[in-house]
């Protein structure tokens, strides 16, 4: 027979400092397990690595009811019966003797930031420096003539609220619990959050009954720099947003001219445009069964990765091949449907070095300098295999066979497998795309949203189905800036 894990047995006899000494060990274990070197999740968790981190969250939930979480709801239940709320299908029931807590939206700006930067340096310890680094820019936004879209004071609130101990603590339990018991404190937080969005967020209504997710577990703030899942984010300009909009302006350069001492000025004004970029609304829902939420310790923080996951599957997929309608532009699809970006292969079926050299010698020269190239694992090792052919290409002087082709006429190599795969044939096909990839902009409206779900019900009985849901969403959009810094190899 196995033996039934048992959380308690590793703080038996242990002082306060004893347990709090043993959640450093058990954090930092933790972040072994579900991270890599550079912070980015593990995709390769075995059974036994699984099982492991279920055990550690497991006792983390122990030592934190030891420490005493669970005792001071309690008192605070037999001191002031009104001050423990309910929260039922996502609506509050107000207290009438609550004790108002700090009014995050009436702090000045420079204390929110100040206050959000100190969570960031605790909060934030598993996060990579480079989205350490990114968050803290965000924040330190402000809205201005060269800054329209991006209000880093809402970031700055909504990190001061969301990593809160009191928020952290409510948002778990609203996520996994029919009837959680709030703490005074912990309603005011979420109230807090809810004040914030029904400020700061004056172009739509916040549904009843939404949290937000805390700012270091937040997809949306923190998948912005080319995680490996979305390699696109990488080269892209990500231009984080706190409207449902973003407008830039292009144009082609200004000319010159030599004119004679004295002469009049030639009229050399360049036409302007001004492209804009709608957010979308990305959702997700997520069912389980009640035993789920009830007999997994860890299953809180499970979602949390799985939400993660699904966002960065979403990006790296819609950023290529997303239709525009109802939705992003994906780069791919946006650069198929303009004909004055396409490059078509000599000879259909066939591609080679020449036809490489095509494209690169398509892209205007002012983009070149900065160029990239983006295509799929396929079409990479038709290229590669260049350097195997009897006669190499006299085209490339890199080593056309090592393992991966991470730079193609001196300009850096992205590949994702939702750009097409080599088939040859002379059926319309798209091959790679050459170009400034900083001309595709992805506007990321911060903030991800859940919301629970009480109760599933049958489609076809209309009776609850034993489950309950998770309704995730987020928003953002993307398109093209500047279509001629870009070049797309196809055919027919």
């Amino acid at each position: 027979m196995a033996e039934t894990f048992d959380p308690t047995a590793r703080f038996r006899g242990m002082t306060e400092d004893e347990i709090r000494a043993e959640l450093d060990v058990i954090d930092a274990r933790l972040q072994v397990l579900h991270q890599n070197a550079d912070g980015s999740l593990r995709s390769d968790m075995s059974q036994a690595d699984k099982r492991e981190m279920a055990e550690l969250l497991g006792e983390r939930e122990e030592a934190e009811k030891r420490q005493g979480r669970n005792r001071r709801t309690l008192d605070a239940l037999n001191r002031h019966p009104g001050s423990v709320q309910v929260a039922f299908g996502g609506d509050l029931v107000p207290s009438h003797d609550a004790v108002p807590a700090v009014d995050v939206a009436r702090m000045q700006p420079r204390d929110v930031r100040s206050a959000a930067l100190r969570l960031l340096e605790t909060r934030g310890k598993h996060l990579s420096t480079e989205q350490t680094d990114r968050v803290a820019k965000t924040m330190e936004s402000e809205l201005g003539p060269e800054n329209r879209y991006l209000d880093g004071d809402y970031v700055a609130r909504r990190m001061v609220i969301t990593e809160s101990d009191e928020y952290r603590s409510a948002f778990q339990q609203i996520l996994t619990e029919s009837q959680p018991l709030l703490t005074e404190a912990e309603t005011q937080a979420v109230r807090m959050f809810r004040a914030l969005e029904s400020r700061f967020m004056g172009e739509w209504t916040p549904s009843a009954g939404g949290v937000g997710v805390p700012v270091t577990i937040d997809a949306s703030i923190l998948l912005q720099s080319g995680a490996a899942a979305a390699p696109l984010l990488a080269a892209a300009r990500v231009v984080p947003v706190t409207s449902n909009i973003w407008r830039g302006v292009s144009s082609a350069p200004p000319a010159f001219t030599f004119q004679t001492e004295g002469a009049d000025t030639t009229d050399n004004a360049p036409t302007l445009t001004q492209p804009s970029i709608t957010v979308h609304m990305a959702r997700s829902v997520i069912p389980y069964s009640i035993e789920i939420s009830q007999d997994y310790p860890g299953f809180a923080f499970e979602m949390e990765q799985i939400l993660t996951q699904g966002w960065t599957d979403l990006l790296a997929q819609k950023t290529i091949v997303s239709s525009g309608t109802g939705e992003p532009w994906g780069l791919l699809t946006r650069l198929d449907a303009t004909t004055t970006s396409e490059v078509l292969l000599t000879t259909a079926g066939t591609l080679d070095g020449a036809q490489i050299f095509k494209a690169w010698n398509a892209l205007p020269e002012r983009f070149r300098s900065r160029a990239s190239w983006l295509m799929s694992v396929s079409v990479e090792s038709q290229i590669r295999s260049f350097g195997a052919a009897p006669v190499p290409s006299s085209y490339f002087t890199v080593d056309m066979t090592a393992d991966g082709l991470t730079r193609l006429n001196g300009r850096p190599t992205l590949v994702t497998d939702y750009m097409p795969a080599f088939v040859g044939g002379t059926s319309h096909q798209n091959y790679l795309i050459a170009g400034d990839l900083q001309n595709y902009v992805i506007a990321m409206r911060q903030g991800l949203q859940v919301e629970p779900v009480q109760h599933v019900v049958s489609t076809t009985t209309g009776l609850p189905t034993g489950k309950r849901a998770f309704f995730a969403w987020g928003r953002w959009g993307a398109d093209t800036s500047v279509t001629q810094g870009l070049r797309l190899l196809n055919q027919t």
